[in-house]
């Protein structure tokens, strides 16, 4: 059986945050400086919301060590240097970006070893996509009234005195804040390409997979234009529902799972009562949180808070099918999971019939109005 050392999630975190590593950061740390700092933002941000800034391609060699070695074909450690001498620090440092984890084989290995040769990423005025060596994966597709939304789920959601459930601290949510409009104006491409094997005399054993052009993004966006969520029917609505010792229970149809509990208990049959984590509970009583809907649907998920459309994933057929193929890729048939890739064999084998299905489900909370936001 084989065994991967590196878990599922983190190697698509690690692009995307790379991918946005230098922009975000500047953000953040330009908006949390003082006087002319903060308006050096909000000049920026004045200035791509009036109109789209398509900014040159950036590409970062990966070199072995999983570090980044080059930037558009110079150096790093150049880079390194002039960022130090304006902020204080380097841009890309020694940070393994692509290291190994516990003793496994690293991502460079790991992608090469799946004949990964590139990943493609890019924000546009309607999404982020992505795409494996020129082929284009499901993306993130938004809008002006998706990304506030969003931005208004993660304030409800901002680290606070409690010990309910929190997703980002202040530091994090304000360099958030003051990066969503700029990704939204800014039409950034970042190709990272890592290294290919080679043989004993230093040649690279394989040929180079060409980059994508820019044209191939429009016809993605193009493709996935017309992409509209369908009429708002649920399909499926499970109402919380609040038990007199505390807590929250699901019940579907008014039948509880306490409801279930109670009917199978002299059958002997004990039903677990699927109750809400505390801090999870915590946390939508105090924001008001009142629904949470996701949608599958043909050509996306959907998601919304109160009601209110959050940014949302689409994919076609071809970006579906695309999907299959790299997660076979990565994780072949006996290939040892980690905790956090047990759904990788469940959309592995689904994905290419997610556009056949449209499913609704709607959790509605016994939250108080009065805390409801407006």
């Amino acid at each position: 059986m084989k065994r991967f050392g590196v878990p599922a999630c983190r190697p698509l975190f690690a692009v995307l945050i790379l991918a946005c590593a230098g922009f975000v950061a500047g953000c953040s740390s330009t908006a949390s400086a003082q006087g002319e700092g903060n308006r050096g933002v909000a000049r920026l941000r004045a200035m791509v919301a009036s109109s789209p800034v398509a900014l040159p391609a950036v590409r970062l060699d990966v070199a072995e060590d999983g570090r980044i070695a080059k930037v558009n074909g110079f150096e790093a450690a150049d880079f390194d240097r002039l960022w130090e001498r304006v902020n204080g620090t380097p841009l890309f440092g020694r940070i393994r970006f692509f290291a190994a984890d516990d003793g496994g084989r690293s991502y460079v290995e790991w992608f090469r070893d799946a004949g990964i040769q590139h990943v493609t990423v890019t924000t546009r005025e309607d999404g982020l996509y992505v795409m494996v060596n020129g082929s284009p994966l499901p993306h993130l597709a938004w809008d002006a009234e998706r990304l506030e939304n969003m931005l208004l789920a993660l304030r409800r959601f901002e680290t606070d005195d409690s010990e309910s459930f929190a997703l980002l601290g202040a530091d994090q949510l304000k360099a958030v804040s003051d990066a969503l409009p700029l990704v939204q104006g800014l039409n950034l491409r970042v190709d990272i390409r890592f290294p290919l094997p080679t043989g004993p005399d230093g040649q690279e054993l394989v040929d180079r997979v060409p980059l994508p052009t820019n044209r191939v993004f429009r016809q993605v966006a193009r493709d996935t234009a017309a992409v509209r969520p369908p009429l708002q029917t649920v399909d499926v609505e499970v109402v919380y529902r609040e038990l007199d010792e505390g807590g929250w229970v699901p019940s579907l149809f008014e039948f509880s799972t306490l409801d279930l509990r109670t009917l199978m208990e002299p059958l002997g049959y004990e039903v677990p009562l699927l109750k809400m984590p505390e801090e999870m509970r915590q946390r939508i009583e105090q924001e008001g949180i009142s629904s949470l809907g996701m949608q599958v649907a043909d050509g996306g998920l959907f998601l919304s808070m109160d009601d209110r459309p959050l940014p949302h994933v689409a994919w076609d057929e071809e970006s579906l099918t695309n999907l299959t193929g790299l997660l076979h890729t990565l994780y072949p048939e006996g290939t040892y999971l980690p905790e956090d890739a047990k759904w990788v064999p469940v959309v592995r084998e689904t994905a290419p019939m997610y556009n056949d299905f449209a499913i609704s489900i709607l959790l509605r909370f016994p939250v108080d109005p009065a805390l409801r936001v407006q």
